[in-house]
């Protein structure tokens, strides 16, 4: 699984991304060059994500924690339906939606037993410059 995601030649655009976001761009500044708010269906529900390029998804989460539990949810079944190949995942330092507490929760039963998850993810934590 994680060699999907080292196969994914856009990663070095996603450092790009979390270097400018830990300087303090806005996400509109950030994703440049990638689609935004990449919208798919899934049954009756319209998921997005904030950035999508080349088989890519990126879900930047910066509020609360049961919005990761979606986002990582959709993001499968996305995979599932072949509309993304890989995710990644960006957290700023601090936040409700640690990387601690989504990489615990990807290793919990709710993913690895109720709804194991195909998709591979990259779960990526940045500092923000003051």
């Amino acid at each position: 699984m994680q060699q999907a995601i080292w196969d994914k030649e856009v990663l070095g655009d996603v450092t790009t991304v979390v270097d400018e976001l830990a300087d303090g761009a806005t996400l509109e500044e950030a994703f440049t060059g990638w689609e935004t708010e990449y919208e798919v269906t899934v049954g009756k529900n319209r998921p997005r994500l904030d950035a999508y390029k080349d088989g890519v998804g990126i879900e930047h989460e910066a509020r609360e924690q049961m919005n990761m539990r979606s986002h990582l949810l959709f993001a499968d079944a996305m995979f599932q339906q072949g509309d993304i190949e890989v995710l990644v995942v960006i957290i700023p330092a601090g936040n409700d939606a640690s990387k601690r507490r989504t990489a615990n929760e990807l290793h919990d039963d709710i993913f690895t037993e109720h709804h194991p998850l195909d998709v591979p993810v990259l779960v990526i934590e940045y500092d923000r410059d003051c």
